[in-house]
């Protein structure tokens, strides 16, 4: 293996670690099995860039942090959702200088928002390069879009399954 895949291993190490941190909290949060405080919260979005930019599988947006208000306030609202972003499903697709781009594979089952009880999600990823955070990336934009029912029959749902 050369340096610049070992190096890359391990942005697409950190990439994967931070945004499953986050959909864990974010489950957490909507199935209300982490406590409604501020210090809860904190842990959820402490890897994510206060002016967070969202767009929504529907086409709809969230820019500025907005996401976070709304999830703020939907503590416990779901309590079947479950989240899971399986390793295997995770690409570096750049590192440049300042920013890193990911796409992850988010398996859900239980979103209301969502017909289907079982769907998958591709999802881009941009983070910010920062030596403030805790894995040197802050997430400041997602990107997501269904997977169509044909392609994720084809994935493996046992992390989903397990949770």
């Amino acid at each position: 293996m050369c340096p610049r895949e070992s190096s890359s291993s391990l942005v697409e190490d950190a990439v994967h670690r931070i945004f499953s941190a986050i959909n864990d909290g974010i489950q957490g949060w909507f199935n209300g099995s982490v406590p409604e405080t501020d210090e809860a919260f904190g842990e959820i979005t402490r890897a994510v860039h206060s002016e967070l930019s969202y767009v929504f599988t529907d086409g709809a947006s969230s820019v500025d942090g907005a996401f976070w208000l709304d999830l703020r306030a939907a503590w416990g609202s779901n309590t079947e959702i479950r989240i899971a972003t399986p390793r295997r499903y995770t690409r570096l697709l750049l590192e440049g200088e300042k920013v890193v781009v990911a796409e992850v594979i988010e398996l859900q089952s239980g979103a209301r928002a969502v017909a289907r009880s079982r769907h998958a999600r591709r999802t881009t990823l941009l983070f910010l390069k920062t030596r403030e955070a805790e894995d040197g990336l802050l997430l400041w934009r997602i990107h997501e879009s269904m997977v169509p029912q044909e392609e994720a029959a084809g994935f493996d749902w046992v992390e989903l399954d397990e949770r």
